[in-house]
């Protein structure tokens, strides 16, 4: 079979390049957004001409051409709107006919076909060569039809609304967070086209886009061009987990895209104040698994996995926690109470945690009263009641949680809409409303959940740390590579290839070829890590030996110096005194001979006059008689001071002043600091 024959025999059976010839044709600025399906009738109508095609065949011929599954109802109002508009007739009893006027717009239709027709057998072969060279034991899962594995693969996971994620089908698909088998080969062919060939992921893009396209179609898209500013997006705690980049910066990019989109269409964003009390404790759980690795229950959460791999600490972590809320205000997030009006609006919460259990049989107790708590606060947000639309309802909880997007659908209470629905599903309801502004949030919205969805899920995570554990026992792993086994995003990767996610393939034989594709990895980047972990931790336990031995040398020289300081200091204050003491002693004496010499002086002249009268005659006696009378009293008063102490205050201001000035020179002189000026440093004469 040639390219054109099997491009031709798949056209009947997948619908990815329908989805991308519908992307190419939508135009969000037509009067209605059933205008952007008229080009697929239109070409239904021109195979079949002349002859006239009613509801039912050109459905049908739409679907054999296109793979796309347009409604009959909704093809009726396509076939009376473009009946309006002259580019078709109605025959009556016969259908409708294309008319000449419709000519025109085949032309750009047909040329879509033809160049998405020949991205599809591109994509088509890249898809199995990339799985023969990267899962060539795999090959089997997708050889004999690999266009529908990709059609059914984006139809269940990268285009939601398909899933009728309202309450018009209650039916439980399978949720998007686990990938395995052939859709882990799909999961994994993305993320390598995401990064290796823009050309033909962009392709891809296209495909995922024109899905959601068709699945709005088929929900009802309301008034597309209304703008949402009475609608009010309550976001669950994972969704805040990836806003604010816990979960890797994959996840934050489409976070961010939806709420600034959100947010620009006129969405009111908030949070509940039990999920930042939930927020804590996964943050407090991440830091506790880092400070002790081994102690993890059964599987690291996504917020300690991405701590781990950059790098962080339980510091890091705390100084996250410390700037919460002012990081959900930079993201246009409100924390709000949840509503008291119980009594008024409340629905059946007995009923309702019955149907959690159901759903999510496995959640945690904490956990499931937070998500109680959520659901009852959206019906009484909403009165107990909302209308059918996205735009109308006027609140929803977005989550990643697809159970809880299950027990959001199954709460009747004359909810016409959803009180929970997936993040995924928001995000693309908001994207229809304006895709020219946020034309890359499919994308990232794709790579994000793609990626979410290739780790490790619990329980294959749970087995294969066991397995490590017990390789680890038997030696044949030694304890550093155990751990770089548990904490290498690699080993992660090598467990999901070897895998491809199913957890009954764990057994002692997977788990040593995942060992020996991660040592292949070690023997280049890890193996020199883990070799240099080994010697540093060897050489850190020689320098905590070394450094303790010194410490106790100088502990011990630390306290004989401590000795000598003090015997230095007694000494040196034992000079001070001695010093003081000279001093004072000093300046009495010099005090006292200078009072002496004065009384001496004085009554000299009188002496002279009695021992020599001719010596002083030419003095007059008026002068000689005063002099003799001071110093005779000055002589009576120092002996007084000397002998007895009456009046030795007279002199001390003298004496202290003088005392200071010696002992300022003889400390420095024997090289002691200087006594401060208004230090007083006279202490009681010894006689």
């Amino acid at each position: 079979m040639d390219q054109d024959e099997y491009a031709g025999a798949q056209t009947g059976r997948s619908a990815l390049f329908g989805y991308a010839v519908l992307r190419a044709n939508f135009d969000h600025g037509a009067p209605s957004y059933l205008d952007n399906f008229s080009a697929f009738v239109v070409d239904a109508l021109a195979e079949c001409y002349p002859a006239a095609g009613d509801e039912a065949g050109i459905g049908e011929a739409i679907r054999a051409t296109f793979g796309l599954t347009i409604p009959d109802r909704v093809v009726g109002r396509l076939l009376k709107k473009l009946a309006r508009t002259g580019k078709i007739i109605e025959i009556d009893g016969e259908g409708y006919q294309l008319s000449a006027t419709a000519q025109a717009g085949l032309q750009s239709l047909r040329e879509n076909m033809t160049k998405f027709q020949a991205s599809q057998m591109e994509l088509l072969t890249k898809f199995t060569t990339f799985v023969k060279e990267h899962h060539s034991e795999s090959v089997g899962l997708i050889d004999t039809d690999p266009a529908s594995h990709l059609q059914a693969f984006i139809e269940r996971h990268a285009a939601p609304l398909l899933r009728r994620g309202v309450s018009g089908d209650r039916g439980i698909a399978s949720p998007w967070t686990e990938l395995h088998g052939a859709d882990y080969l799909i999961g994994s062919f993305m993320l390598y086209l995401e990064a290796n060939d823009a050309a033909t992921f962009n392709y891809l893009i296209d495909a995922v886009k024109g899905a959601i396209l068709l699945g709005v179609l088929q929900m009802g898209p309301g008034d597309i061009h209304r703008k949402l500013d009475r609608l009010t997006i309550v976001l669950d705690t994972p969704v805040l987990l990836s806003a604010l980049g816990y979960q890797g910066s994959i996840p934050q990019r489409a976070a961010e895209q939806v709420l600034g989109l959100a947010r620009q269409l006129g969405v009111r964003l908030v949070c509940f104040d039990h999920s930042i009390k939930e927020l804590d404790r996964v943050l407090d759980a991440a830091i506790a698994q880092l400070r002790s690795p081994r102690a993890v229950e059964s599987f690291r959460h996504a917020v300690y996995l991405h701590f781990l791999d950059s790098g962080l600490t339980p510091s890091d972590i705390a100084i996250e926690r410390a700037t919460l809320n002012r990081e959900l205000e930079s993201l246009g997030i409100q924390v709000i109470p949840i509503p008291d009006n119980y009594y008024k609006y409340g629905l059946d919460e007995t009923a309702l945690e019955a149907l959690l259990k159901e759903v999510l049989p496995t959640q945690r107790e904490t956990t499931r009263l937070y998500d109680l708590q959520s659901l009852s606060a959206i019906h009484r947000m909403r009165k107990g009641t909302s209308l059918g639309s996205f735009e109308q309802c006027g609140y929803v909880l977005a989550t990643d949680n697809y159970g809880l997007s299950v027990v959001g659908r199954r709460v009747d209470e004359r909810h016409q809409w959803p009180l929970a629905m997936l993040d995924s599903e928001v995000a693309s309801l908001l994207w229809v409303r304006s895709p020219a502004v946020a034309d890359d949030l499919p994308r990232q919205q794709l790579v994000a959940a793609v990626y979410t969805a290739i780790q490790p899920t619990a329980h294959l995570w749970m087995k294969y740390v066991e397995e490590i554990e017990r390789l680890e026992q038997r030696g044949q792993v030694n304890a550093d590579e155990a751990v770089i086994l548990r904490s290498v995003p690699e080993a992660r990767e090598a467990l999901m290839d070897v895998t491809l996610g199913e957890s009954n393939k764990i057994n002692p034989g997977s788990v040593e070829e995942i060992v020996e594709r991660v040592r292949g990895n070690l023997s280049s980047p890890y193996k020199i890590e883990a070799d240099d972990a080994r010697a540093e931790r060897d050489r850190a336990a020689q320098d905590a030996d070394f450094a303790r031995k010194q410490g106790q040398m100088l502990g011990a020289s630390l306290d004989s110096l401590k000795v000598k300081l003090d015997a230095l200091q007694k000494e040196e204050v034992a000079r001070a005194n001695r010093i003081k003491l000279r001093a004072q002693r000093r300046a009495h004496n010099r005090v006292l001979t200078c009072v002496a010499a004065i009384s001496l002086l004085l009554i000299t002249p009188e002496i002279v006059s009695i021992l020599h009268p001719s010596a002083v005659g030419h003095l007059p006696a008026a002068l000689r008689i005063p002099f003799g009378l001071a110093g005779a009293a000055l002589v009576a008063l120092t002996s007084i001071q000397v002998f007895f102490g009456a009046v030795r205050d007279w002199f001390r201001p003298i004496e202290r002043w003088l005392a200071q000035r010696i002992e300022r020179r003889m400390r420095l002189a024997a090289g002691l600091a200087e006594v401060g000026a208004s230090e007083d440093t006279t202490q009681p004469e010894a006689e």
